[in-house]
């Protein structure tokens, strides 16, 4: 009977823990706005959050006038440092510096830059590869018709909107 017992608890205790993996967040894709400010007060906290729970993550900047912005981000996030490109950019425009401006996205790339990124800036591969990004982002405002920001998708079928959502999304996990 203890034998039983025994087996019947390990059995309850693997489902769980297998149901627990099985609805743990695997992606988000955030839909943000470098002039939000909502999407810069929930940035870190989201970086940490993503990072600590090993979560597929891609952004998405709604604003048409982003387009230099996001290909010099992407080529950021290419070079390893999309993380600091997106708290620095954050920052600068925080402190009165204008959004999606040649003079922010300079002083921005200046902070930032790192011999991989100057290399990627040159390189052809990578080029086609912001292109296939810059498509797939547009996709997805297409599909989703995503206008809030920040909006976020989780594992393509759920979206919250606001940073009271994901803060409570990520307390509650």
């Amino acid at each position: 009977m203890l034998k039983i017992l025994v087996c019947f608890i390990l059995f309850a205790f693997n489902a769980i823990a297998s149901s627990a993996e099985n609805n743990k967040i695997k992606t988000i894709v955030e839909f943000f706005s470098f002039k939000c400010v909502h999407c810069a007060s929930i940035n870190m906290k989201l970086n940490q959050y993503v990072a600590t729970n090993k979560i597929k993550y891609l952004d998405i900047n709604i604003d048409p006038e982003a387009l230099n912005t996001m290909i010099l981000y992407y080529i950021a996030i290419d070079s390893g440092v999309g993380v600091e490109f997106k708290n620095t950019y954050f920052k600068a425009v925080s402190e009165g510096m204008v959004a999606y401006s040649s003079s922010t996205l300079s002083y921005v790339a200046g902070l930032v830059q790192n011999s991989a990124m100057k290399r990627l800036l040159r390189l052809p591969e990578e080029q086609q590869k912001i292109k296939l990004k810059m498509n797939y982002a547009q996709e997805m405002l297409d599909k989703y018709k995503v206008r809030a920001t920040p909006t976020f998708l989780i594992d393509q079928t759920t979206l919250l909107e606001g940073e009271y959502a994901i803060n409570s999304l990520i307390e509650a996990n």
